[in-house]
């Protein structure tokens, strides 16, 4: 074996480090390449999960909302139930000074000068128009109040309003409770 021979076992030498370097950079990028994808996939995952509390987020703001709809309403009806007893105590009243008015027109006409008479009619005409007005606010409150009481709490438009938002919400979060679990799956097929 002499030195003829080493120019073949030099280049037989030197095409194994090239083959191997040519393996070992192939198995660095194939490293470089699961790396990145690890990052990737964690990234994925990290985001799906924050989706998926934002959701969770706003399923309990909406169920929040949804009480709150329901106690104002609840409110509301109570509030309607007591502006009904004042408007037809008003409308009582209106209906009485509405009678004293015309007893004091009577008197003034029977008795009294012109310009009492005027002064008569003229508290009549009032008495007549407060009591318009008055029996006017118990037929709206009376009617708010039958709508209310045929709709009931659940049938209200802010509780409805409210129960929409609510499955709105919980769609998101179906929607990213999926959105996650796909993502999982693809990472553990991927590894």
């Amino acid at each position: 074996f002499g030195l003829a021979g080493l120019p073949g076992l030099i280049a037989g030498v030197a095409s194994s480090f090239l083959i191997l370097r040519s393996v070992f950079s192939g198995i660095g990028d194939a490293f470089t390449e699961l790396t990145e994808q690890q990052d990737v996939a964690g990234a994925s995952g990290v985001s799906n999960a924050r989706a998926v509390a934002d959701a969770q987020r706003g399923v309990l703001q909406a169920q929040k909302d949804l009480i709150k709809a329901k106690e104002d309403e609840i409110d509301r009806i109570r509030t309607i139930a007591i502006e009904i007893q004042r408007a037809r105590a008003t409308e009582a009243r209106a209906t009485d000074d509405v009678l004293k008015a015309e007893y004091a027109l009577q008197r003034a006409r029977d008795v009294g000068t012109p310009r009492s008479q005027i002064e008569a009619q003229l508290a009549l005409d009032e008495a007549r128009a407060s009591l318009v007005e008055a029996k006017k606010d118990t037929k709206d409150l009376a009617a708010e109040k039958a709508k209310a009481d045929k709709n009931g709490v659940n049938g209200s438009e802010a509780v409805l309003r409210a129960q929409e938002a609510l499955i709105d919400a919980q769609d998101r979060l179906a929607q990213s409770q999926a959105t996650a679990s796909a993502g999982i799956a693809r990472q553990t097929k991927a590894f």
